[in-house]
């Protein structure tokens, strides 16, 4: 939850090379440059404005000088499994194409992959799940009693203002329909302007499309990821969050 707020940078996470994890994506803590960054800016932030590069922090044609700046979904997830599963800085990373992300994370031997369909019929989501679509990459937080989840994402949503600057946020994809009135909007919402005022003030918590974030085209890499839990698994679960509300996740989380 630390990077929450942090704004978001297309090839943020990513070593200049674009090929691996740079090394604030692979250190221990939320490196100070992102909070620093945010506070440099305001809700008429834009990550890209093909009309005005000079005013933009995409990389076109070139590398990310502002890697150090922000995340992106891939740079984003890195950051958290780094922050999961290592104890000191500097060690091999986990950024990858966000398309490949689950996929990847399975050969690695920590879990399980499918793109097998998801809800509705086919496989239900749970805490600690990772998805990946064809160009974004996302976690599973948690599901509410009307069977909405709760995501944590870095993605370019648009500000109160309505320029497209977005970054590392709860957000809610409904399975049931009912778009901004599920629980899960309602719980996101709640819990950012509580806790991430500053944030909550630039960016309104969205419902994400289920027809684009879980009844998506299998191609690539796309599909799931979820965890190996239990003795021998990559994870133990001490919380016991899989048998949890993300009500009660979020509660416990913030010590509530």
């Amino acid at each position: 939850m630390q990077p929450v707020g942090t704004l978001y940078i297309y090839g943020g996470g990513w070593n200049w090379q674009d090929d691996g994890a740079a090394l604030l994506s692979r250190r221990i803590g939320r490196p100070r440059t992102w909070r620093d960054f945010f506070l440099s800016t305001d809700a008429d932030y834009e990550y890209k404005n093909a009309s005005a590069p000079a005013e933009s922090t995409y990389p076109f044609g070139g590398w990310c000088e502002y890697y150090y700046a922000g995340l992106d979904c891939s740079g984003y997830l890195g950051w958290v499994i780094y922050n999961t599963l290592e104890t000191e800085n500097g060690r091999p990373g986990y950024v990858f194409k966000s398309t490949e992300f689950a996929k990847t994370l399975s050969e690695m031997g920590f879990g399980s992959y499918s793109a097998d369909k998801l809800e509705n019929g086919g496989i239900a989501l749970r805490s600690g799940d990772i998805v990946s679509l064809k160009g974004h990459t996302y976690l599973i937080l948690g599901r509410c009693e009307d069977g909405s989840l709760v995501i944590l994402h870095s993605s370019p949503t648009p500000s109160r203002t309505g320029k497209k600057g977005g970054g590392v946020q709860l957000g809610a994809i409904d399975p049931n329909g009912n778009g901004s009135a599920c629980m899960a909007r309602e719980l996101a919402s709640r819990y950012t302007e509580k806790h991430f005022p500053e944030w909550a003030a630039r960016y309104e918590n969205r419902t994400m499309p289920y027809s684009t974030y879980i009844d998506f085209e299998r191609t690539g890499g796309a599909g799931f990821f979820r965890w190996s839990v239990g003795k021998g698994g990559a994870l133990s679960d001490p919380d016991g969050y899989l048998g949890m509300s993300a009500d009660e996740i979020l509660r416990d989380l913030f010590g509530e």
